[in-house]
């Protein structure tokens, strides 16, 4: 369906209203508050959150539990593309909500808005219990049937259940989880006359065809014609290459004072890591090769901040990681058999083109490169693109090294820097300010004035990680516009 959210909503923006004590009524608002939730995450529109976008969201309050959630996403993200449908979304919640004793409070900070959604989960579950008679955790469709006489007889009666089950699941054969039971719930809401649930996420398999009317090959042309622009506008000079200072005008993050620098630094390791032939620039795949690597964190749009239509990328970007994980988790050589059975079961069909194309971009019987694969998939879906592997020819030039650029500055004197730091000499003496990870406070060290930073509860490994980044990255800089560390 399409989504109605024109931006994306605050947390609780909607307010659980129960017009009964009806199961009915209590699914139908709970399904409200998820829709609401995942477009709170869902920052680009892309109707699927990458895992930093969740914890952007989560990091909003004093969440402190982020290695337990990163082992739940990856535990629902069925097809390893690196981020949640809706789907996937309603599991994680779920499983969340199981494994602490029904506290959501991380997603939902109105009282009432947890309250609806625990208590859904709880009659759900025994709703599961009471029509899984054979014991297996799934519904047969005798099973479904007996469940939507009589606990939903409005859907059941009109006849919207047996279409929507029809439309959402036509193979129910191996029976319905209750993840997949509260998507057909979401179904049925949403084709529901005068219901508020917005349907934003609901697709049905059917709307696949297969070839170029498939939706892997529309969303993939999409992406790319998108990624076209957005290269060319970026190389004003036209030279069909971009360096680092081209790139890092179009930087833009918001959020923490760190959360740029940060950024950054990743983006450096990862500019690095795609420059192939060392020229210090990239060109048109090379950089497709980085908005791969980028977009796995839901990054595009801080990448670049004047796209008109990050969800696009990030879609084209995610048929990508789900081909690519189908032949094995983080692989980068892909044998041409490999790639021709990767791209007909993306695909419905084996595209009529492949064969040329395989012999433009990988003559012979070597495997393909992850940036091969990716020019594959360019030239099949834009097959009079800008940047035919044909005829592209960048213009390397000589570039400046690619380290983060700073205006050129008088030195600045300092006091020689503080190591090791003995925690206990640091005496707090005011509260700066504070946010999601902690708390930063003016104080002393051995008599000079210094600011320290402590952290809220126990840091997780991942935490320490980002924090050592940032120190190591600021004392690189020595400039009048950047705090010394």
């Amino acid at each position: 369906g399409e989504c109605f959210f024109e931006t994306m909503p605050a947390r609780d923006a909607y307010e659980a209203v129960l017009k009964d004590d009806s199961l009915e009524s209590l699914v139908g608002e709970c399904l409200k508050l998820l829709e609401y939730s995942f477009a709170f995450f869902d920052a680009d529109g892309a109707k699927s959150i990458s895992f930093d976008e969740l914890a952007r969201g989560l990091s909003v309050g004093h969440f402190t539990g982020i290695d337990e959630m990163r082992h739940l996403f990856h535990q629902v993200d069925l097809d390893g593309s690196e981020a949640l449908e809706f789907s996937e979304f309603l599991a994680l919640i779920y499983l969340w909500a199981s494994t602490k004793r029904g506290d959501v409070s991380c997603f939902f900070h109105s009282a009432n808005n947890q309250k609806v959604v625990v208590q859904c989960f709880v009659q759900l579950q025994r709703v599961m219990l009471k029509y899984d008679t054979d014991g297996s955790h799934r519904l047969s469709r005798d099973e479904l049937d007996n469940l939507f006489r009589e606990a939903f007889p409005s859907f059941f009666k009109a006849g919207l259940y047996q279409s929507v089950l029809a439309e959402l699941f036509p193979d129910p054969s191996r029976g319905l989880s209750l993840r997949t039971l509260m998507f057909l719930l979401y179904g049925l809401f949403c084709r529901s006359p005068g219901n508020l649930v917005r349907g934003c996420y609901l697709e049905s398999p059917a709307e696949s065809g297969v070839g170029p009317d498939s939706t892997q090959w529309k969303e993939l042309h999409a992406g790319f014609k998108v990624l076209e622009s957005d290269f060319q506008r970026i190389d004003g000079n036209g030279s069909g290459v971009l360096g680092w200072d081209e790139l890092l005008t179009e930087v833009s993050v918001s959020g923490a004072s760190g959360a740029r620098i940060d950024f950054v630094s990743r983006l450096q390791g990862s500019f690095k890591e795609v420059d192939l032939d060392d020229s210090k620039c990239l060109d048109f795949y090379e950089f497709a090769l980085l908005v791969y690597k980028m977009s796995k964190e839901g990054a595009y749009g801080s990448l670049v901040s004047k796209c008109p239509s990050p969800a696009d990328i990030k879609r084209a970007f995610l048929h990508i990681f789900v081909m690519v994980n189908k032949e094995g988790k983080d692989r980068e050589s892909f044998p041409p058999d490999a790639v021709r059975h990767m791209l007909t079961t993306a695909f419905g069909q084996a595209p009529a083109q492949l064969e040329g194309v395989l012999g433009v971009v990988a003559p012979g019987a070597a495997p393909l490169t992850l940036l091969q694969l990716i020019k594959t998939i360019y030239k099949l879906v834009l097959p009079m693109g800008a940047f035919d592997p044909a005829t592209y020819l960048p213009i390397r030039r000589e570039v400046v090294a690619h380290n983060v650029s700073q205006p050129e500055a008088a030195s600045v004197p300092h006091l020689p820097r503080i190591t090791p730091v003995v925690v206990a000499k640091f005496r707090p003496t005011k509260v700066l300010g504070e946010g999601g990870q902690g708390k930063v406070c003016l104080g002393t060290y051995d008599g000079v004035k210094v600011a320290g930073k402590t952290f809220l509860g126990d840091p997780d490994d991942g935490l320490v990680e980002e924090v050592v980044n940032e120190i190591e990255f600021f004392q690189k800089l020595n400039h009048p516009n950047c705090h010394y560390l």
